[in-house]
């Protein structure tokens, strides 16, 4: 018998322009991953890839994470109501 599941998944990154020696270079310094099954519920990780930048940055990268699973919510009250 074949089960076919349906899987969404979504990343982000969150980044930030520095000054590096002159020039102007864009930085990650978070990423994130989340995963929706067909049964609408969901997981999302988070993963701090320079914590120099996090730490001057972190008010910054917290409103990403949070405007991150604000859209990962939403995604998934949409594919609960698509299987």
């Amino acid at each position: 018998m074949l089960q076919v599941n349906k899987t969404i998944s979504v990343t982000g990154f969150s980044s930030i322009e520095v000054d590096e020696n002159g020039a102007k270079t864009q930085k990650q310094i978070a990423y994130m991953n989340a995963n929706i099954p067909n049964d609408g519920d969901f997981s999302i990780n988070k993963s701090i890839q320079e914590r120099k930048l996090f730490d001057q940055y972190s008010d910054e990268v917290l409103a990403d994470f949070s405007e991150f699973e604000s859209y990962v919510y939403e995604l998934s009250k949409g594919a609960k109501n698509e299987y």
